[in-house]
């Protein structure tokens, strides 16, 4: 055989083969659509009923346990007692609170100084 035919055969093999992957590709794709048009819908995001709260980045939260509402305050330092009656929690406001853990009760709200006071306190 020579490498004339060769290539001749080589070349109408693929150009053969390219027909059949391209709709094996869009066979593929297509059951995908479908999957993907979930991600483009609008969802609200928060808590959606008793427990589950979707997320911005569309992550589904199940907490298990009681959740407490503490608008605004996005806890980032928490301490329980010893004995378990109380949390004591801290965030991006002002402010302390102080939460009965098993009722789910804010007993009290501490509002702390600013952070300006402190520094001119600092400067005299």
């Amino acid at each position: 055989m020579k490498s004339g035919t060769i290539q001749r055969s080589a070349c109408s093999f693929f150009n053969g083969l390219v027909p059949v992957v391209v709709v094996l590709l869009m066979a593929a794709c297509g059951s995908r659509a479908a999957d993907w048009q979930d991600y483009e819908r609008e969802e609200t995001v928060g808590r959606l009923g008793a427990n589950p709260a979707n997320t911005p980045v569309n992550q589904w939260l199940t907490p298990a346990g009681l959740q407490v509402e503490l608008p605004e305050l996005r806890p980032q330092a928490l301490a329980l007692s010893p004995d378990g009656r109380l949390l004591v929690t801290a965030g991006k406001t002002q402010e302390l609170v102080v939460v009965q853990p098993k009722q789910g009760a804010v007993l009290q709200r501490v509002r702390l100084p600013s952070s300006n006071l402190h520094l001119a306190a600092c400067r005299t």
